[in-house]
């Protein structure tokens, strides 16, 4: 016919059409080809090139279809930008998709011995670490268990367990003693009930300090006795009572030092003597030469003449 087709009128090619564009129109007539530009918008799900092109303003991209579409992705919908999802948010979901990004926040927690990253993937709220398999799970570790720290453990203590594993650290507090020789800290971790202190080792130990051993004090000697053993040790104490004597001619301050019955002033000074040649403090005598101690004088105050030290 001679002239052009109007806006809107079916047709083949934009040369047949008054403003010179023939273009498919797939809202109003399911893609056909008409003249001129459809002028209404795209309903939601159609396929788009930009937000302009759709009805509720936005243009979204589905990464599984590999298409643009009218509206938004849905909650746990695959997605690439957090603009594409109806809510605005596109996470990581580590559970349900391991890792793979989705629309929203994943709303599952994982259950008791699952393999998790943090506290927050667990239904219990807790991620603990395993140093046997060097992985995290959720839940606890038990008593007894390998651990590298309290928080780990169900009871919230890790510790050093000397006696059963030799000082590794695991859940809870070793419920065992320690054996007579063993190093301790106090009597409870004794299985004799004594953690005694060795001055020659500077350390503590379960049991009691054997007789002549350097003391320092009466509790940590078997005996219950820590004394000075000025014969045998000049002095030092040491569990025990000294046995040892000195022999005849030796200083001494006390008989009892003396192997021999006497320890008696001769003049020089006090000695162990084994016969009383002379007469002791307070003992009978004629004249003051016979007197042991050289500070004595033979005098008679009415009980007969004795030896007085003056």
């Amino acid at each position: 016919f001679c002239g052009c087709l109007v806006f809107e009128a079916r047709c083949d090619t934009a040369a047949d059409c008054c403003g010179g564009a023939c273009e498919a129109w797939p809202v109003s007539y399911g893609g056909e080809t008409h003249c001129g530009t459809e002028n209404v918008c795209l309903p939601a799900d159609w396929e788009c090139t930009g937000d302009a092109d759709c009805c509720d303003g936005q243009c979204s991209y589905d990464p599984v279809g590999g298409t643009s579409f009218c509206g938004c992705l849905n909650y746990e919908a695959r997605c690439d930008t957090g603009a594409d999802c109806c809510g605005g948010v596109c996470e990581a979901w580590p559970i349900t998709y391991g890792g793979e990004l989705h629309c929203g926040s994943e709303d599952v927690c994982l259950e008791s011995g699952e393999a998790c990253a943090q506290d927050s993937d667990c239904c219990d709220g807790q991620c603990s670490y395993n140093p046997l398999t060097d992985t995290n799970f959720c839940g606890c570790l038990d008593f007894e268990d390998r651990c590298a720290s309290g928080d780990d453990c169900c009871g919230g203590s890790c510790e050093a367990w000397p006696v059963t594993y030799g000082g590794d650290t695991h859940c809870g507090t070793e419920d065992v003693c320690q054996p007579s020789g063993r190093t301790c800290v106090q009597d409870t971790d004794c299985c004799d009930g004594q953690c005694s202190y060795d001055p020659a080792a500077g350390a503590s130990f379960c049991g009691c300090l054997a007789y002549e051993a350097l003391c320092d004090t009466a509790a940590d000697c078997c005996g219950g006795v820590c004394q000075a053993w000025p014969i045998t040790h000049g002095g030092e104490t040491h569990c025990g009572v000294e046995s040892a004597c000195l022999p005849t001619g030796s200083p001494c301050t006390d008989v009892s030092q003396c192997c021999d019955a006497y320890c008696v002033d001769t003049g020089a000074g006090k000695q162990c003597a084994n016969t009383m040649s002379c007469v002791p403090v307070n003992g009978n005598c004629g004249q003051d030469g016979e007197c042991c101690d050289s500070g004595s004088l033979c005098l008679d105050f009415g009980l007969g003449s004795r030896c007085y030290l003056l």
